[in-house]
């Protein structure tokens, strides 16, 4: 008899980043996401331009990089903003890197050993931002700028 093996799902991503082709050739990415029922877009602000040369490929995968630091922050964001961290005007005194830690040890927990991808992810997130700012980050000392950097160390 032959054994059945279930099909790899998909995990549903609150915030997708998506490509818009543009007239001139380049493309332009920007977020697509739903916040409290209604659909909403962000353009980033960022271009992809035809890899013809090696300068081109490296700069998109920078251009990468930047989008997937800014898509994450706003994933965090949102969380936030649904587990009552307020990130309006008055940005959130909460230790980012306990948070992460949280994080992890609940993606632990539920996935059931050390070596698990997500946990695993968000541990070394709370190590390289220990190293890059320090054990007492809080969510209101992030913002695009620190994420550019901590992604260029």
């Amino acid at each position: 008899m032959e054994k059945r093996t279930k099909g790899i799902s998909k995990v549903k991503e609150p915030i997708r980043l998506r490509i818009k082709k543009l007239s001139n050739g380049n493309q332009s990415l920007y977020l697509d996401f739903y916040f409290e029922g209604k659909r909403e877009y962000e353009f980033l602000k960022l271009y992809l331009v035809p890899e013809t040369f090696a300068t081109n490929k490296e700069a998109n995968r920078e251009t990468w990089k930047l989008a997937n630091a800014i898509k994450a922050q706003k994933i965090v964001e949102l969380q936030n903003n649904r587990h009552g961290f307020s990130m309006g005007s008055v940005r959130s005194k909460v230790n980012l890197i306990e948070y992460v830690q949280l994080l992890a040890e609940k993606k632990r927990t539920k996935a059931g050993g050390d070596k698990r991808g997500t946990c695993m992810s968000y541990i070394a997130l709370a190590h390289h931002l220990k190293i890059y700012s320090g054990a007492k980050t809080a969510f209101r000392e992030i913002d695009k700028t620190t994420v550019k950097d901590l992604l260029n160390t």
